[in-house]
């Protein structure tokens, strides 16, 4: 199967390391412009410099809190006014692994806002410019609503929400790929 993303554009959360970093990779090599979020701003750097690029695609980064919605919604913002984003992967780091009786109440609320609260920004933000350039109505938008294991209950709760929200419209969420280098 080919899925040739050239010309697509890519927003990835939690994009310089782990999972997201090799979401990142993956989407580079596949034709997508790729655009990095995460907090670190050397992690970034390090993470644009590993992206494949195919002679004119344009990859960048953006430095955002993802447990923070405001300073997402700062930041995101601007960069929206200038494209479109075919592709979001929400991807954030998990809270520290341990017994549930050892976690504080701030290790649960910064995990429902770096995953739930964050997946719900992004949508808000991302999802109305997908409608209005089109992508909407030709089925050329993917979403990916993912999380770790820690808000998965939570998250499946929102997936109909986010159904309600969207209409009738049919999202592709937590699509995975691969992708097999040479």
């Amino acid at each position: 199967m080919d899925l040739n993303l050239k010309g697509k554009n890519a927003l990835v959360c939690g994009g310089s390391k782990g999972i997201g970093r090799a979401c990142a990779q993956t989407l580079a090599q596949m034709g997508a412009n790729v655009t990095i979020v995460a907090r670190s701003t050397e992690h970034l750097m390090e993470a644009l410099d590993s992206l494949s690029d195919h002679g004119n695609q344009k990859h960048d980064f953006l430095k955002a809190d993802l447990s923070n919605p405001e300073d997402l919604k700062k930041k995101l913002k601007p960069v929206l006014e200038s494209r479109t984003f075919h592709i979001l992967v929400n991807n954030a780091g998990g809270p520290p692994s341990g017994a549930l009786l050892s976690a504080t109440d701030e290790d649960f609320l910064l995990a429902y806002r770096q995953h739930l609260l964050a997946n719900h920004t992004l949508a808000s933000l991302v999802v109305p410019g997908m409608k209005k350039s089109g992508l909407w109505q030709n089925h050329q938008y993917h979403l990916h609503l993912g999380q770790s294991s820690t808000e998965r209950s939570r998250s499946q709760q929102y997936h109909p929400r986010c159904s309600g929200i969207l209409g009738q419209d049919p999202v592709q969420r937590n699509c995975s790929f691969r992708h097999h280098s040479q």
